[in-house]
């Protein structure tokens, strides 16, 4: 019975890290995409730049500090975001 009970709870405790690690990753997919919305639209003042800079300081500071799981959720998906809409786009020339 014991031995039961500890299957259920690596189990249960490999479920919550899976979900963690998602919810992170989706998670710095929106931070990341916010943060290229932010700077690269230069119309807001750069006291809402530097505060989004200090709040993903912030953020990285935690993660690295309570979950390492998180941070790494958190990484792949701001670099995620990055590389898909931080990258700018080379245009075809189109020969008519």
């Amino acid at each position: 019975m014991s031995q039961n009970l500890g299957y259920l709870s690596t189990g249960i405790y490999i479920l919550v890290a899976l979900t963690k690690l998602a919810g992170t990753l989706v998670f710095g997919l929106g931070i990341g995409w916010l943060t290229l919305e932010v700077f690269t639209k230069g119309q807001q003042p750069w006291q809402l730049q530097v505060a989004f800079f200090l709040g993903i300081i912030a953020l990285l500071i935690a993660f690295l500090l309570y979950s390492h799981l998180g941070l790494g959720g958190f990484c792949i998906g701001a670099g995620a975001a990055i590389i898909k809409w931080g990258i700018p786009k080379a245009e075809k020339n189109k020969k008519d």
